[in-house]
């Protein structure tokens, strides 16, 4: 059993991640880095966020990303390649394959209406 204060402890250095995935998940952010800034070993990280989160950093990472992606496909402003770019993804093949594996739909169909 963990104790109140450990546990307080482990959700504010799991917040420090989180602030970071928001903040830069644009850019390319290692388990390594976030465990760093979360003083926390990787392993001992990665199960502390699962736990907290219900999820992998990275999928938490990939979810913003999309979510994100999302937004700036329905303003129609922008192609789906600028999208891939601006939202992490220097592959836009693996970006548009991505999006049909979690929308069921081509991100071409979203920035067209």
């Amino acid at each position: 059993m963990v104790r109140t204060a450990t546990r307080r402890e482990i959700v504010r250095r799991l917040s420090v991640a989180e602030d970071l995935l928001h903040g830069r998940f644009r850019a390319p952010l290692s388990l390594s880095e976030l465990a760093g800034e979360s003083d926390m070993s990787p392993y001992h990280f990665l199960r502390r966020f699962a736990e907290y989160y219900g999820t992998t950093p990275h999928r938490f990472l990939t979810r913003l990303r999309l979510s994100h992606a999302r937004r700036l496909l329905a303003r129609r402003t922008m192609s789906v390649k600028q999208v891939a770019y601006e939202c992490g993804y220097r592959s836009v093949p693996s970006f548009v394959h991505l999006c049909v594996r979690e929308w069921g739909v081509n991100p071409t169909a979203l920035a067209r209406g």
